[in-house]
């Protein structure tokens, strides 16, 4: 099972682009009035004779069935929420989503600054999920934690320490952590470009750092760590039931139709 095994995470990294809805020429036509004109009138009792009567209908009128619940298909669902292992989802699940597709589609070298900056929210994502762990998960903890997020987080492991090679300190760390989720925050999934602002002596660091990493670790896509098995089928439910996201960024491709 190619990266984490996600269906929307490995769609990322096919190159395919999300849904936008139906197009507009499917979507059904209202009746013009002059069809609606030319429909026989339904004969009133007093034309039928008694024989011919329809009696009332006296079924009791169906419940209304509820439309299933969809998420737009923009942003990042979940990076707000009150939950701490939801949040950390959609911060993991969310950071990967767009560092794939910046793998895939931006230059190498925007790719690698990207995936320097979500460095230290992916480690941190990846802590918060096995601390906040639900109980109902935990025989799934070790396939979640270490085989399903764990060859990511090890990967962000190797660009964290190149950042702090350069020279980077916690806060200035720190800093750059917050300016991917704020990126994250306002441009979501699509845009493979997606760019980082911060200071200028914390930006100089972010591209030394880039280049190296850019040099000696492979793309995402091509990158054979990356490569795992693991099953973690209850906490994709639980995800769905529980999570803002519902499911969406773990390959639950229900989305909102304009």
């Amino acid at each position: 099972m190619l990266l984490l095994g996600l269906a929307a995470l490995v769609g990322v990294m096919a190159g395919a682009g999300c849904s936008s809805g139906d197009d507009a020429s499917t979507a059904p036509q209202p009746t013009s009035a002059a069809a609606a004109s030319s429909v026989a009138p339904t004969p009133s009792t007093s034309d039928l004779d008694e024989s011919s009567t329809v009696p009332a209908d006296t079924r009791p009128p169906e419940s209304p069935v509820p439309p299933p619940a969809v998420i737009p298909d923009t942003g990042v669902p979940g990076l707000d929420s009150a939950d701490g292992f939801c949040r950390a989802w959609s911060e993991f699940a969310g950071s990967f989503q767009a560092l794939a597709l910046a793998s895939a589609r931006a230059e190498r070298i925007t790719a690698a600054r990207a995936e320097v900056a979500a460095s230290s929210v992916i480690i941190e994502a990846v802590e918060a999920l096995d601390a906040e762990l639900p109980a109902e998960l935990e025989s799934e903890r070790e396939a979640l934690t270490v085989g399903l997020v764990g060859p990511m987080a090890r990967r962000a492991q190797t660009a964290l320490d190149g950042l702090q090679s350069a020279g980077a300190d916690s806060g200035q760390v720190g800093a750059i952590g917050d300016a991917w989720l704020a990126a994250l925050t306002q441009t979501g999934l699509d845009d493979p470009n997606i760019a980082v602002a911060v200071d200028a002596d914390v930006d100089d660091l972010l591209d030394v750092a880039a280049a190296s990493f850019a040099s000696t670790a492979p793309p995402i896509a091509n990158d054979p760590s990356l490569i795992t098995d693991a099953a973690t089928p209850l906490t994709f439910a639980f995800l769905s039931a529980n999570c803002p996201d519902q499911g969406i960024l773990g390959g639950n491709d229900i989305v909102d139709q304009p």
